[in-house]
């Protein structure tokens, strides 16, 4: 099994690492799929149609969005989170890259406490908001409203 996912690897590592601006996701991802299923035909024990069918979840789920927005803005600005900002008469189908919590409406900033990747936020009408970084090292920046830094860090 380990041969034949190796194999696959082998295979298509070049095909993701080389999407680009301008690239083709549904062609790509049935270049994966039917790869896949042509190396595990073969393989005992496992249906590859399964494996077909987690690859395409799997798309569905998470792949796809990335895959069009690396073609549509490039690598860099695909790796960016994005702002998703709620209307209350709309539902949004996106779902944000992360959350770091709920501010009252007017919180200022208080205090920030730093312990390595983790950050606790004060604010002065008494709420805390924390976060872990998933890059200990990168910068922090809290705006308000306007947009005008509160914090930076």
């Amino acid at each position: 099994m380990t041969d034949l996912f190796a194999k696959w690897k082998q295979t298509d590592a070049p095909h993701l690492k080389s999407i680009a601006v301008g690239g083709h996701p549904k062609a790509l991802i049935e270049r994966l799929s039917e790869d896949l299923l042509e190396i595990f035909r073969d393989a005992p024990l496992l249906d590859p149609y399964d494996l077909y069918q987690h690859l395409m979840d799997y798309w569905a789920e998470t792949m796809q969005d990335d895959g069009y927005m690396i073609v549509s803005d490039g690598w860099r600005e695909a790796t960016k989170p994005r702002l998703l900002i709620e209307e209350k008469d709309k539902k949004s189908k996106d779902k944000p890259d992360f959350t770091v919590g709920r501010v009252s409406p007017g919180g200022k900033v208080k205090s920030v406490h730093e312990a390595k990747a983790e950050f606790k936020i004060g604010f002065e009408d008494g709420s805390s908001t924390t976060f872990c970084l998933d890059n200990p090292g990168s910068s922090v920046a809290v705006r308000d409203k306007n947009n005008a830094v509160e914090y930076l860090g």
